[in-house]
């Protein structure tokens, strides 16, 4: 049985990690309006493509989609639906503080792994 690598499982970490997140997220937004999500959700799966799906990690994707989810969740992804729903929701809750906190410090870990710098945010 081969074991999967640091990346893979970190990987991992973070898809699942998101998956928490657009559940609190979704619960959060108390309306149904959970449209404004996409974006959170497709890094999601794209994580999940490049890192889980594959037999092989393909790290420059990985670290890819790792700085372009860290990007949109510290606000420098636009002025999207997302960049100004996220924030109030991210204070006011905070299991969602948390699960940001555990998803920037994965997506370093990956960039450390793969010896790529992520953006400081």
């Amino acid at each position: 049985m081969q074991l999967p690598s640091a990346e893979r499982y970190t990987a991992g970490l973070i898809v699942g990690t998101l998956e928490e997140m657009l559940s609190k997220l979704a619960a959060a937004t108390g309306n149904g309006d959970v449209d404004w999500l996409r974006p959170l959700a497709v890094l999601s799966v794209e994580i999940e493509y490049s890192a889980l799906r594959c037999t092989t990690v393909d790290q420059l994707n990985l670290v890819d989609e790792c700085r372009e989810l860290s990007t949109l969740l510290t606000g420098g992804a636009s002025e999207s639906e997302f960049a100004r729903r996220y924030p109030a929701v991210r204070r006011s809750c905070p299991a969602v503080a948390e699960l940001h906190a555990r998803i920037l410090s994965a997506c370093c870990h990956v960039a450390k792994r793969c010896d790529l710098a992520l953006p400081v945010v």
